[in-house]
């Protein structure tokens, strides 16, 4: 997936927190969420509006990335682990959480 379509996804599933999301679709999306903030932080002092506009739609990518791992959502709220979840590859095939949409190969 490229940055464009994660962005895309990301945004169009703003507050979806179900179903599985790819390490790209999350990544991508994680790169531009940070730079806009940097970026918008920089020129702007309403960057916090930026924040909120974007934390929904970053939160919703994570919890679908950790039901690709098939874990449940809840351990974003764990420090490192998550991290852990996060970067590590998806389950091959349906898990409890869904199948792998055809964007997501």
């Amino acid at each position: 997936m490229n940055p464009i379509e994660s962005i895309t996804t990301c945004f169009s599933k703003y507050a979806t927190f179900s179903g599985r999301a790819s390490r790209s679709e999350f990544w991508w999306f994680y790169l531009a969420y940070f730079l806009v903030l940097i970026v918008g932080g920089a020129i702007t002092e309403y960057a916090y509006l930026l924040f909120f506009a974007m934390v929904i739609p970053y939160i919703a990518a994570a919890v679908r990335r950790m039901h690709d791992g098939n874990h449940s959502g809840w351990w974003l709220v764990v420090p490192i682990v998550n991290i852990v979840f996060l970067a590590s590859a998806g389950t091959d095939g349906p898990n409890k959480y869904g199948d792998i949409t055809i964007g997501q190969l």
